[in-house]
């Protein structure tokens, strides 16, 4: 495990670092199964939009950051909390210098040791796409299970993917 990933709550002033990865990311598709917008909003959007998603309460989300070497290396957030059944899903990106790295390892693990540690969980649940082997191997790692596979959840580039779809329950849960 890595000593210098640490996490950092996010604050309106890395939305710059997000705008960053969003803007040279040619692959998004293939990190998520929402809509994607048709066209690149502009930095004033991106922002307005992060900004109310903060202040709203509703998510919770860090910056992943390498005190090494004093860079932003992805993020991570927890989203869609049912406090009827003690649930949150999460996800995670990692920007393209950071990855195969084992950035993603680390930090999903201070991550989830976090929610658990600090939140009324009982259970996180991550889903992705089966075209995205790095991420089922993140999740896989932080001893998360596949629960199952939504079949042809993804449309991606005319290709069709299952949502591969994780969870880990508090009691399956150590501090490593």
């Amino acid at each position: 495990m890595n000593k210098n990933i640490k996490l950092v709550k996010l604050n309106p002033e890395h939305i710059e670092v997000l705008y960053d990865w969003y803007i040279s990311e040619m692959n998004f598709e293939y990190y998520t199964c929402r809509p994607l917008e048709e066209s690149k909003l502009s930095y004033e959007e991106f922002y307005k939009k992060t900004k109310a998603r903060l202040d709203s309460k509703k998510t919770e989300e860090f910056i992943i950051y390498d005190e090494g070497s004093d860079k932003f290396l992805g993020n991570l957030k927890s989203f869609d909390v049912n406090t009827r059944n003690f649930s949150t899903e999460i996800g995670f990106y990692l920007s393209k210098d950071s990855r195969g790295k084992q950035v993603g390892r680390t930090a999903l693990n201070l991550f989830v040791n976090h929610l658990f540690e600090n939140k009324n969980h009982n259970k996180l649940y991550a889903t992705t796409s089966s075209s995205n082997i790095p991420s089922m191997k993140i999740l896989e790692y932080n001893n998360f299970t596949l629960d199952g596979r939504n079949r042809e959840h993804y449309w991606i580039k005319g290709e069709k993917y299952d949502q591969m779809v994780y969870s880990i329950l508090r009691f399956e849960w150590k501090i490593l």
